[in-house]
Formats: structure tokens, C-alpha cells, sequence
């Protein structure tokens, strides 16, 4: 028998070690048992709890070409730590026929109900333990954030970081002011792009428009501090985005750079601009708001495409996330529409409709 070994640590504590360890314990076995090693796949600092590992991956295109037996690792947490992942992997293996051994648990049949019930708890117990070191984890961050502290990520255009403290940073925060004078005023954001032209943001990247709309919607700038405002990911997934009731919130804990009295002509703006953009007339798609992208979970947005002149519009739905290549599906994939339409620029991924109802009958 052929085998590949797969062995994987996450963040924290552990090292190279823990790889040595396990491959130490997976060669062990084969070597009792007769099974020769023809692959070595290993994840490091990747967790468990999802299965987007590029050695993983590369193992599970390498059990679609029948380039092994079996698969060994370690223990089942090695694996995964997600119930769900770890028995879509073990159904993926069976329909391969391609055996699943671990070197420290025994791994029976899945179809067997005995069999089936072991596993599951231990992989069961493995999720346990993520999702109580992740609740520890939060816990310990909100702490932090209620102190109104810098927790990472980028410092907004107008800021540096002392100590984990919000500093005003004079040259950026002029840049700051004249963004939200103008637009106070009326003016457009290429307007205001060529009154601020030469001013980078953080990473050094000139300003755009995105950088305009995020700069504008900041209560930072106001002293307002929050974390965990919004749920945009759960486990590395997008979570939809939506408002987080536990986010913390706190004024006056930055110093402000924005008066109040220009915030809130700002916001009436903003506001207004949305309002009159909703008002304008949008086509209806049959299956608006119904359908997620498979691959990222997120919600999924129609978006016409030039075809040669006189032809009906390609209309390509894509996911709205931030992922590097979005997913597409053409229209007609979802209205039944055959018409021309272009060749999409990125790969069409899976769509997942999320539920269908009559008109005017209430979602269940």
C-alpha cells in the first residue's frame, strides 16, 4: 500500500517540532505495517478549523488522481478541527477509495454507525476546544478594546500609534479636514481626489474614491473608538457584514480631528446621496437577493457587461466580497436568458440559492 502523510500545526505555542513529532509517529506506523510514504504534505501555522491550507489542498488534488492509497495523519485534529470538514474529507476519500488511517486513533467505517459515533466525538472535541480558546480569546480582546487601545491592523489617515494610543498626525489630518470640508461642501470626489493629489494612505497607496467613502464614514475622526463593529468574517469566512450588537463603543476616547457640526453635514450627505441612488431605476433579476457564492459565502450582485454594438447586454452576477478574483455566473444561468453574452473575466465558481418563494408569500 501507497501512502501520503499529512501533518499540520497551528498558531500559538507550537513549532517545527510538533511537524518532526508527527511525521516521527506517521513513518513509525507505516513502517509496521508495511506501507510505503510516496508524498509529504504539511501545513504550518494554518488552522484547523477550515480547510483553505495550501498543502491540504494540494494533497486533495493529488487523491483525485489516484496518486496514493491512503492518506496518514498523525490524529483526527490534525486533519480538522470542523465536525463538518472532517466527514466531507472522509466521504470525498471514500468515494475515491482512498483509505483515511491515523497513526494514534483508530479510524473505522463512517457508513457504520459504532464507527461513526467515535469519530465524531473525537472530532467533536477537537471543535470544542476551538471554539473555547476562540471565546477566551475574544473575551481577553474586549477587555482590552473597552480601554479604548489600538488592537492592530491599519491606524486610519491622520493617526500614528504611541504605545498602543491614537496620536494625531498633523500633515495627514489637514489632508483629513480638507476631505470632509469639501465634500461638506458639495464637491465631488474627483474634486476632492486632485485637492488632496500626492497624499498617500497608510501602505502608501495613492487615495481613491473607496479611500474617500472609508475615510468619510470613520467616527473616528470624531473620537468615537468601536471594535468589533461588524461581523465581516467568521472563521476566515465573510459573514455577511451586518452590525455586531456586542461591538464596543466608546466616545471620546480618541482625540477627534472632525467637529461635530462637520460630521453631521457629511453624514446628511451621504445619506441623501444613497437615498436619491435607491430611487433610480435598477432591473429586477429573478432570483435578487437568493443566491451566495459557494465558494466564499458571500452575497452575490448583478453587474452588466459590454457586448458588440447592438447586442442585448451580458448581465454577470458577482460575489461581493474581498477576495482577489470574485465569483461569476452568467445570467442566464439564472433567468433562463440564452442570449449572447460575453466570456466572463474571472472563473465561474458554484452559486448556492439560499431559498425560493411565490411573490408576495412571506419568507419561511
Amino acid at each position: 500500500m501507497t501512502s501520503s502523510e499529512y501533518a499540520r500545526y497551528s498558531t500559538g505555542n507550537q513549532t517545527e517540532n510538533s511537524i518532526e513529532y508527527q511525521l516521527d509517529a506517521i513513518r513509525k506506523y507505516c513502517a509496521e505495517n508495511g506501507i510505503a510514504i510516496t508524498a509529504t504534505y504539511i501545513d504550518r501555522a494554518e488552522s484547523g478549523t477550515n480547510t483553505d491550507r495550501e498543502d491540504f489542498q494540494r494533497m486533495l488534488a493529488a487523491a483525485k488522481r489516484k496518486e496514493f492509497d491512503a492518506v496518514l495523519i498523525y490524529d483526527i485534529s490534525r486533519g480538522s478541527r470542523d465536525v463538518a470538514d472532517w466527514f466531507n474529507f472522509r466521504k470525498d476519500m471514500m468515494r475515491l477509495g482512498i483509505k483515511v488511517i491515523s497513526a494514534t486513533q483508530q479510524l473505522g467505517d463512517i457508513t457504520n454507525g459504532s464507527d461513526f459515533l467515535v469519530e465524531l466525538l473525537n472530532v467533536g472535541m477537537g471543535q470544542f476546544e476551538v471554539l473555547q480558546s476562540r471565546q477566551k480569546s475574544i473575551a481577553g480582546v474586549a477587555v482590552r478594546a473597552k480601554e479604548g487601545v489600538f488592537l492592530g491592523g491599519t491606524a486610519p489617515l491622520g493617526y500614528d500609534i504611541v504605545n498602543q494610543q491614537y496620536v494625531v498626525n498633523p500633515v495627514e489630518a489637514e489632508a483629513v479636514k480638507t476631505i470632509f470640508r469639501l465634500y461638506g461642501e458639495g464637491e465631488s470626489y474627483s474634486t476632492i481626489l486632485e485637492a488632496v493629489k500626492g497624499v498617500t494612505g497608510k501602505l502608501g497607496r495613492p487615495l481613491g474614491k473607496n479611500s474617500l467613502h472609508s475615510i468619510l464614514t470613520n467616527e473616528r475622526y470624531i473620537g468615537v473608538y468601536t471594535w468589533n463593529k461588524k461581523y465581516n468574517k467568521n472563521f476566515r469566512r465573510w459573514a455577511g457584514g451586518g452590525l455586531n450588537p456586542n461591538c464596543v463603543r466608546i466616545e471620546d476616547a480618541i482625540p477627534a480631528i472632525i467637529d461635530e457640526t462637520t460630521w453631521e453635514r457629511v453624514q446628511r450627505r451621504m445619506s441623501d446621496n444613497k437615498r436619491n441612488a435607491s430611487n433610480k431605476a435598477k432591473r429586477t433579476y429573478l432570483l435578487t437577493g437568493m443566491i451566495e457564492c459557494e465558494e466564499c459565502g458571500g452575497p452575490m450582485s448583478a453587474t452588466p457587461r459590454a457586448t458588440r454594438k447592438g447586442s442585448r447586454p451580458a448581465i454577470m452576477f458577482a460575489a461581493i466580497n474581498t477576495a482577489p478574483t470574485p465569483a461569476t455566473a452568467r445570467a442566464s444561468m439564472l433567468t433562463g436568458w440564452s442570449g449572447r453574452s460575453s466570456k466572463p473575466s474571472a472563473t465561474i465558481l458554484p452559486i448556492r440559492i439560499l431559498r425560493l418563494r411565490r411573490k408576495g408569500s412571506p419568507i419561511r
